[in-house]
């Protein structure tokens, strides 16, 4: 079922936002409980493209743009690597605390996923894919904790990161 409401969101509110509602909540097939009780947040916002959009609802960040909520359409993110220690979304820019100039902007090359040309992934001082020259791309979803890559740099990868 959808709903609408006002999301206020840090210092500003999005007029009129649909949203899915949650009729019920149940715990995994395997018996782990509610990831609601687990996890320590309150709800989950999507940042789609419209061509993603569930029901053809207009996306979150669509409705920040149309009603000119922010001075510049942009948000981040700041991952913590610390369990003890929150992450982060900005919405409006960077937050100058949480990194290391130089910011370096990438361009969307399909506006479906969060997907952008991979000129090459490293771990640590091996180089795991890419020539730069490819048509390699990498998706930034923050909704998943799902990491794939070619199978032909499956082995590579999995040696590099000792699994």
């Amino acid at each position: 079922e959808m709903g609408i409401d006002n999301f206020g969101l840090g210092p500003f509110t999005v007029q009129h936002q649909q949203f899915g509602m949650v009729q019920e909540e149940r715990g995994d097939s395997d018996g782990g409980g509610n990831i609601f009780e687990e996890i320590k947040f309150e709800g989950i916002l999507g940042l789609a493209f419209p061509a993603m959009s569930s029901e053809g609802v207009t996306p979150f960040f669509d409705n920040i743009m149309q009603q000119g909520i922010l001075k510049h359409n942009e948000f981040s993110f700041y991952f913590s690597g610390q369990e003890e220690d929150d992450s982060a979304v900005f919405f409006g820019g960077v937050n100058t605390s949480y990194f290391e100039p130089p910011v370096r902007m990438l361009e969307v090359t399909k506006e479906h996923y969060w997907q952008v040309k991979l000129d090459e992934l490293m771990v640590g001082d091996t180089k795991v894919c890419c020539d730069g020259s490819s048509d390699a791309s990498v998706i930034f979803d923050t909704g998943t904790s799902f990491n794939t890559v070619p199978s032909r740099q499956m082995s590579k990868l999995l040696h590099a990161i000792n699994a």
